[in-house]
């Protein structure tokens, strides 16, 4: 037998005692599960009413910690103005690929003498940073 039967047993064993039957005035067995439903049925209600009551205190309650937050949240939040400004600039920039154009004035300029000379090391020098070669110093013959 379950614990819910062996409860159940109980209370129906209390309902149809003496003791029951003292306290409802020796009312048949009926009148005394008709007692009981409504004093269930009492019980239910009170705590129904209990529970809303407890509910609608908190829901007020947080009504007003919300209140409260909006208000410091506009005094922490300044307005922004909104401006549209329209200004036209024209601008040409113009783009050169240092690569291309190093490879060039390597092949065009650079002395090749078997040496290392100033050319080659200045062509180097700005080619290794990404720098335009200057075609001037890509031409000097002197040894480095």
């Amino acid at each position: 037998m379950s614990i819910t039967g062996t409860i159940f047993k109980k209370v129906l064993s209390f309902v149809s005692s003496k003791a029951l039957s003292v306290v409802t005035g020796g009312a048949t067995s009926y009148w005394k599960y008709v007692a009981i439903a409504a004093v269930a049925a009492g019980l239910m209600s009170w705590s129904y009413e209990k529970g809303v009551a407890k509910s609608d205190k908190v829901i007020a309650q947080y009504k007003i910690d919300a209140e409260k937050n909006v208000d410091k949240l506009g005094e922490i939040t300044v307005p922004v103005l909104t401006q549209i400004i329209t200004k036209y600039v024209t601008r040409t920039v113009t783009i050169h690929d240092n690569a291309n154009t190093n490879a060039l004035i390597i092949a065009n300029e650079v002395p090749d003498k078997g040496i290392l000379s100033e050319g080659w090391v200045s062509t180097h020098d700005a080619a290794a940073q990404g720098l335009a070669v200057d075609p001037f110093d890509a031409r000097n013959v002197a040894p480095s």
